[in-house]
């Protein structure tokens, strides 16, 4: 009897243990955002990576991830986001750019439909004219796809 009863308990125990983990795990795995943005930049004079597959991880208003960027190299971001209804504004520090290993990053957003958004940000290109390094500035549009 007192073995029975120590084994349902446990078993209870085990039970309600196994769904709080579940529901942890689905409360950090609904925080991933996978996306595919599709970019054109003004302003630049080369040839940027135009399509930009990108991981996102946001909870609350701080967001992290990671972004194949313009200069085709992985860039890895942190910072926050500000909601306003259907509209958004990204304030982060973002790396992998030739220009400075650590750069501000300003992203404005537009929620068109749950999936889709069209962004915003303001850019620096920079280029080798044989004498000297230059930057341009410009400015990059974008369309993003995300689940």
């Amino acid at each position: 009897m007192l073995l029975n009863t120590v084994t349902r308990t446990l078993t209870f125990y085990l039970y309600k243990l196994n769904l709080e983990v579940k529901q942890k795990i689905n409360i950090i795995m609904n925080n991933f955002v996978l996306s595919l943005a599709l970019t054109t930049h003004l302003g630049f004079d080369g040839n940027p990576e135009a399509v930009h597959p990108h991981i996102q991880y946001k909870m609350d208003d701080k967001i992290a991830g990671l972004f194949v960027n313009s200069e085709n190299s992985v860039s890895a971001y942190y910072g926050f986001r500000k909601d306003y209804g259907k509209n958004s504004i990204d304030f982060s520090l973002v790396t992998g750019y030739d220009a400075e290993p650590l750069l501000p990053y300003i992203r404005i957003s537009r929620e068109v439909h749950p999936n889709f958004s069209l962004f915003a940000t303001p850019a620096v290109e920079l280029y080798d004219t044989g004498r000297e390094v230059e930057r341009n500035i410009g400015v990059v549009i974008g369309l993003e796809f995300k689940n």
